[in-house]
């Protein structure tokens, strides 16, 4: 059964059944185990077995444990049943046969499966069924290596042995080695069809020339191009690329599918003893032992989790953020796990750094501060420059700040205060200077604010440029009352801080913004440890915020061309939030729907052109026909081929015809009309199954007419490029 047929209506009549529960559990496995537990998407078939397995797991053990055995139907699965569970889990995890990585991800099955039977608030949080918190605490940062070679194994001996038993697991390990690469992604790797040229790679100008691009068997789907730059890295898709024929084939066993490839390689490395109970290691430490490596080559020190030295902090943090991007990790804290904790020392000869907090008078929060969430804090950047120019700097003239509220998520109107911060030498005024002088460095898509008619008139232009005229809290006010008035519930509480600065000949205003967030504040005096818990706390992260950056076309008290940047989602294959640029900046895309949806018709009709493959023209033109149906969104010339499904020939060829390359990856918003005057197809169907197509513009030269009453006669002459059977759906 697929995930888009009609559920089962027998479970919905089923009645109770305690001595079927194996029966009544696979009928809501089949209805549900799909689905996402949280957004509207389905999960991978690992997952699907991880949580099946679990599910039959409990209901076992419930029928038969020491305590009580439940003989109960899997919908009648309630709170003593709960208890019960994680009393188990709690002496487990005391005894130490549960880590909080296993307890969390139970908890959240535990916590799907009664969202499945119609019970979502049955399972309350882990933490009310701990006492000691530290027995669910997990941590994500590495604190013992993990790297084959920080733990004695001697990876060319452990590999050449592989090699002599199986060539494609050996190739597989050494591309995991070479390249950071998953195991799944290993398996799934194409070497011929994933090896780019930087130019097809977006790189163009880049001393690297090869690029590895992953994305398929990634997480979340999420892309990535790793470059070929050393020689190891070329050796390991050399290797790879020997005992591949297809341009299309995976360096996985032809003979074997996906699993069996996946669990084949898994009784490779048992048989070679690669497993923590042998030689201490898993495959995954390669990918270790590639971060670090990246790391020492980054800072000329070793990883902190493997004893390395303090570097600057500024190194520290973008060796760290090259590596997220290279493992495929959106954020890059998630590196902690490989590499440790950062051992910095600042620019300055302080010590190691994090995320530094801010703190207003209302609402102190000392150095020591340990966040109560996991998740990255959002900082919000936009720049506006009147006559920006290149390597210019000013001073911070003006600094204004305002808490703001979720407006969108709360019908009544909710009060924003607002003041001005003294102009000092302490730290926040430090930080946000740092901003203010650094944040236009990364914006690289271009915007410009959204007008009505030819008069080029924009709200936010205006309120930008009464603030320039007249500096002020009474000002800047109606910008946080537009950024409260675009924030959704999900984005929370937020402080805003708005700095200005006067050059030679132009203004520059940044906005920043900080979300709310809870943590524990621990002070220690020369006596005692005082610890206390805090709601509203700001904190300020290097890795994650939009920005933008507005300029001058020249003429006086104008503000158009734009660029902005959002790092929060650009790691992935996502550019930039609309939720930014649309509701709260009033801004879109600079380049416009008809530029953009020209540069994709252009390329789809230079590739049909250049092509002698039947398999692309029928691809492209099949798609030409149904291009109409888009809705008018934001989408970039990759994003359509990915829509369409097209294969990765098709795909290539397309994009192949952009020129530059980067325009690739540009947004614009498909216009339909505009896609059908530069690449229209016209198709006639015949009531006898005929079906004839051809450019709108050369239809009449492929097929003459006739026309006797109601019956239409067209013939056509040619030689035939291509001739088969084509499967219909």
């Amino acid at each position: 059964m697929t995930k888009t047929q009609t559920p089962p209506v027998e479970l919905d009549r089923l009645p109770l059944q305690p001595q079927r529960w194996k029966y009544v559990l696979a009928l809501i496995l089949e209805r549900h185990n799909w689905r996402h537990s949280t957004k509207g998407k389905g999960v991978s078939h690992a997952t699907m077995e991880e949580r099946r397995q679990f599910c039959f797991r409990i209901f076992s053990f419930l029928r038969d444990n020491p305590v009580k055995c439940f003989k109960l139907d899997p919908r009648s699965f309630s709170g003593r049943h709960v208890d019960l569970l994680m009393a188990d889990w709690r002496q487990r995890a005391e005894h130490g046969e549960l880590g909080a990585a296993t307890l969390q991800k139970y908890h959240s099955f535990l916590t799907t499966f009664a969202g499945w039977i119609g019970k979502p608030k049955l399972v309350k949080p882990l933490s009310a069924y701990f006492d000691d918190q530290a027995l669910i605490t997990r941590s994500y940062i590495a604190t013992s290596p993990k790297a084959w070679r920080e733990r004695g194994v001697d990876v060319d001996q452990v590999l050449s042995q592989v090699e002599r038993h199986d060539l494609h697991a050996a190739a597989s390990l050494r591309l995991m080695q070479a390249f950071g690469l998953r195991f799944k992604e290993a398996c799934m790797l194409r070497p011929h069809a994933d090896v780019l040229t930087a130019a097809q790679a977006g790189q163009a100008g880049c001393d690297t020339a090869l690029y590895l691009f992953t994305h398929r068997g990634t997480k979340g789907g999420r892309k990535r191009y790793v470059p070929i730059d050393t020689d190891a890295r070329l050796q390991a898709i050399k290797l790879a690329q020997g005992l591949v024929i297809g341009q299309s084939d995976s360096i996985s066993d032809p003979q074997l599918t996906l699993v069996q490839a996946i669990r084949h390689l898994r009784y490779v490395m048992e048989r070679f003893g690669v497993t923590k109970k042998a030689l201490g290691v898993v495959p995954h430490g390669l990918r270790h032992q590639y971060a670090a490596d990246e790391y020492r080559d980054a800072t000329g020190s070793a990883a902190p989790v493997n004893g390395g030295e303090a570097v600057d902090r500024t190194v520290d943090m973008a060796a760290r953020q090259d590596i997220a991007a290279k493992l495929g990790h959106g954020r890059p804290q998630i590196v902690n796990a490989y590499l440790g904790s950062s051992a910095s020392s600042s620019s300055a000869g302080g010590s190691a750094s994090h995320p530094a907090p801010i703190t207003t008078e209302e609402n102190p929060c000392p150095r020591h501060l340990r966040s109560s969430h996991t998740a990255l804090p959002l900082v919000a950047v936009i720049i506006f420059e009147n006559q920006m120019q290149e390597g210019d700097s000013m001073a911070v003239e003006a600094i204004y700040s305002f808490l703001t509220y979720p407006k969108r998520s709360h019908a009544e109107e909710a009060s924003m205060s607002g003041t001005e911060i003294p102009l000092d030498d302490g730290k926040l005024c430090k930080m946000l200077r740092d901003i203010f002088d650094n944040a236009g460095k990364d914006c690289n898509v271009p915007v410009m604010f959204t007008s009505d008619g030819d008069k080029q008139e924009n709200a936010v232009r205006s309120e930008l440029l009464a603030l320039l005229e007249t500096p002020g809290v009474a000002t800047a006010a109606p910008l946080a009352s537009r950024l409260q008035n675009a924030t959704s519930g999900t984005s929370g509480m937020g402080l805003l801080f708005i700095c200005m600065g006067q050059g030679a000949d132009h203004t520059r205003v940044v906005i920043s913004r900080f979300p709310a967030d809870e943590g524990v504040v621990a002070e220690k005096s020369t006596s005692k440890l005082t610890v206390q818990f805090v709601e509203q706390v700001f904190l300020k992260s290097a890795f994650s915020y939009k920005a933008a950056t507005y300029t001058s076309n020249g003429k006086p008290n104008q503000l158009w061309s734009g660029h902005v940047v959002d790092k929060q989602i650009n790691h992935g294959s996502k550019a930039v939030a609309d939720y930014w640029i649309v509701d709260f900046l009033r801004s879109e895309f600079s380049t416009t729907a008809a530029q953009g949806t020209k540069r994709l018709a252009s390329a789809l009709r230079a590739a049909i052109a250049a092509t002698t493959t039947m398999e692309i023209k029928s691809e492209i033109t099949s798609a030409a026909h149904l291009a109409g149906n888009l809705p008018k969104k934001a989408m970039t010339i990759a994003d359509f081929c990915d829509s369409f499904h097209f294969s990765e020939r098709t795909k290539q060829a397309i994009l192949s015809k952009v020129s530059p390359a980067r325009l690739v990856h540009e947004k614009f918003r498909f216009d339909a009309a505009e896609f059908s005057r530069h690449l229209a197809y016209k198709q006639v169907e015949l009531d006898n199954g005929a079906v004839l197509t051809a450019p709108a513009d050369k239809f009449e030269e492929c097929f003459k007419e006739t026309k006797r009453k109601d019956v239409h006669t067209f013939s056509t002459t040619g030689a035939v490029v291509d001739e088969r059977l084509k499967k219909t759906k």
